[in-house]
């Protein structure tokens, strides 16, 4: 067959082409595996991801009606929120798709960044008069950023740097297990040996994403309630009390997972909340993480 670069018709090659690559082999068998994975899933797991669509669904109905709400109390720190929750609410969805399919370092990539814009949304409560601020990288000299570990670590005092430690090993160039297979590889397995294989069902992975993306579900939701649908005035409907009942559930979850860092988290984050209500009402909060323990750099 000629280049392509040479065709008298460019777009025959083209489709002459795919009619020889399609259907895909390795899609086709991708599709297998990831229907063999979440049937897998679903035995060990049982409840899991129709519990995460449901607390999504409640997510996706709130941001629906807060964009019917009157919003006439609604300022600068209540656009950027919403527009954070509405633009990244479907990372919830995608996070869990790719979870009971088998792609675990995608879905922890996934929910790395709703995990980021849970602390953006955190941030623009804490310091309102900058809201828009939150999305710019260098928003001018003298300006208050940005940064997502000097606002915990420092303004906040949440010892949460494990969470984004962890997160960063698997969304930059899935660093983890490139890594494993290079330490096998030091011991004397063969590369093949090494590899790790898409879709291999693993608990323990499952087990580090789980609380992670019910967390950052759960922050989005009151973020939703307790900063935006507090100040509107919603439609007739369920939605609100349907976020109530999700929040309630994920809350309760995280609260009760047997690692206690995650406890500690729930904590932090009701603290966050109030921090965030004091500087509504034009109190200094930083009085209040002053008593808080420094957290040390890492």
């Amino acid at each position: 067959m000629q280049p392509l670069e040479s065709a008298d018709d460019p777009q025959s090659w083209i489709d002459a082409w795919l009619d020889r690559c399609l259907p895909a082999a390795s899609t086709e068998r991708s599709r297998a595996e990831a229907e063999a994975h979440y049937l897998a899933f679903r035995d060990g797991y049982g409840p899991l991801l129709p519990q995460l669509e449901a607390a999504h669904s409640a997510l996706v109905e709130l941001v629906a009606a807060l964009e019917a709400s009157s919003k006439e109390q609604w300022q600068n720190p209540h656009i950027a929120q919403f527009l954070l929750l509405h633009h990244n609410a479907s990372s919830f969805e995608s996070a869990a798709r790719l979870l009971g399919s088998g792609f675990y370092n995608d879905a922890i990539a996934v929910t790395r960044s709703a995990y980021e814009t849970l602390i953006r949304m955190l941030w623009v409560g804490c310091f309102p008069d900058v809201a828009f601020n939150v999305l710019v990288h260098s928003p001018g000299r003298g300006e208050k950023s940005f940064n997502l570990t000097g606002f915990l670590r420092d303004e906040l005092r949440f010892d949460w740097a494990k969470i984004y430690s962890v997160l960063s090993t698997f969304a930059h160039s899935n660093s983890f297990p490139t890594l494993k297979a290079v330490s096998e590889l030091a011991t004397g397995s063969s590369l093949s040996a090494a590899l790790e294989r898409p879709r291999e069902f693993d608990a323990g992975r499952v087990a580090a994403i789980t609380p992670l993306l019910q967390f950052t579900l759960l922050g989005h939701i009151r973020v939703g309630l307790d900063c935006l649908a507090e100040n509107s005035v919603l439609p007739p409907g369920s939605a609100q009390v349907a976020a109530r009942e999700a929040h309630e559930f994920l809350e309760f979850v995280v609260r009760g997972s047997p690692i206690l860092l995650w406890a500690l988290v729930a904590a932090d984050l009701d603290e966050a909340f109030r921090f965030i209500r004091m500087e509504s009402a034009g109190d200094d909060w930083n009085r209040e993480v002053q008593k808080r323990e420094v957290v040390e750099r890492r």
